[in-house]
């Protein structure tokens, strides 16, 4: 696994003054992710947790449903690579993916209809609870204390746990992971 973070030296400027110092930057690399042995998209993205930014791009852009459907899948970290094949997908070549671009338009195949995630529209959350996960999330968001340079993201159940927290230089990521 790569560092997430680089120290570089720089001059940090305030007022009239100037102080050479070293400083914690943010690394970025480019994920590329195979679907069924066709290049999908290359991401930008913090160089960590690869397995799930991957599958959770596929997910949110509608292309992976169930766990069941994955026939293989091989994460390269050397090479910043995920390889998966999954059963009934097809892709051409206009499906490529730009991640800078990316908003989310993939387009199923005909007869793939999306079901959408059903919600509980019952849940209530109080004021309080808001803003303890806020103030737990700030606490987990360590990368970003060191550098201020990314973006953080929580799974929380309906208890006030959080189940899974994530950092990315991108928001979108810490979304898929």
């Amino acid at each position: 696994m790569e560092e997430k973070g680089v120290e570089v030296n720089l001059t940090r400027i305030k007022g009239d003054k100037r102080e050479k110092i070293s400083d914690l930057v943010v690394r970025e690399i480019t994920f590329t992710i195979l679907l069924n042995k066709k290049k999908l998209v290359t991401l930008n993205c913090s160089p960590e947790k690869y397995k799930y930014l991957g599958l959770g791009f596929l997910y949110t852009a509608g292309i992976l449903h169930k766990k069941e459907d994955i026939i293989s899948l091989d994460i390269n970290e050397k090479q910043d690579l995920m390889d998966i094949e999954i059963k009934g997908v097809s892709l051409s070549s206009e499906d490529i993916i730009n991640s800078n671009l990316w908003i989310g338009s993939y387009q199923q195949p005909e007869g793939q209809g999306e079901t959408p995630l059903s919600v509980d529209a019952s849940l209530k959350i109080g004021s309080n609870l808001i803003y303890y996960l806020i103030s737990e999330m700030q606490e987990r968001a360590n990368f970003f204390k060191l550098t201020g340079g990314v973006h953080s993201c929580a799974l929380v159940d309906k208890n006030g746990s959080i189940i899974l927290f994530s950092e990315d230089i991108s928001r979108y990521n810490t979304i898929d992971k």
